[in-house]
This record gives C-alpha cells, structure tokens and sequence, in this order.
C-alpha cells in the first residue's frame, strides 16, 4: 500500500491481524501516531511507514517487543522524543530512523547476539 497518498491515522485495530507479516505503508499521508498496538503482531517481519506525517509522536517503547521483526523503517516520518531501547529484537537487520527530531542515541548492545551477518544497516 506504499505510495498511495492514503491519509488518516493506523488503526490500533490492525492489531488484530495476528498473520500479518509485512506492514509497508510508507509515502503517504499517514498521520497522528504510531499505534502501541502495533507491537501485538507477533508474525511481523517488516514495519516501514517512511516518509508519512506522525506530527512530532514518539516511537512507542513497546516495539522492543516485536521478536520477529527483521526490518524497521521509520525515516522522515516527524517523530520525536527518544530512540527506544530495541535490542531486545534479535533478528533486527535494518534499523531506520533518520531525517526526525528523535534525541539519544542507539546503544552498543543492539549489536549484540546477532546473526552471523550481524546487522546490514543502521540509520539514525
């Protein structure tokens, strides 16, 4: 559903899709903030939401949860606040959250107990 001009916000309700496995909404027009709820789907492999218009929300802590997710997205999308702690997602290969108002950093341990390739990408 990526480059549709889709508007609104992400419902808390797609929490309630437990096969999802690759959530790519990114150019649009999404807006308001990220859902919590989003991090109770636990088959996610992939979150992209790049480039869409959060209007300065944060990134909810509760996404370390996410133990499937493989990539992360979440480029130019107006968040701010601080990065969450997120090494507790083992098999995170790419992790993107450049081009926001985000402060702190992400701690050296998020590259720790990876897969033998380690992560491929890092984008803050």
């Amino acid at each position: 559903m990526n480059n549709n001009s889709i508007s609104g916000q992400i419902l808390p309700e797609l929490s309630k899709l437990p096969r999802l496995v690759h959530f790519l909404v990114h150019n649009n027009n999404l807006l308001v903030y990220l859902p919590p709820e989003l991090s109770k789907l636990s088959n996610l492999r992939i979150l992209q939401l790049d480039n869409n218009h959060f209007d300065g929300t944060t990134i909810p802590s509760f996404y370390n949860n996410m133990s499937k997710l493989l990539k992360l997205s979440l480029r130019n999308c107006n968040l701010q606040g601080p990065i969450p702690y997120l090494s507790q997602i083992p098999n995170l290969y790419y992790l993107s959250v450049a081009n926001n108002a985000l402060i702190g950093f992400v701690p050296s341990t998020i590259w720790q107990n990876r897969t033998l390739n380690g992560m491929e990408s890092l984008k803050v």
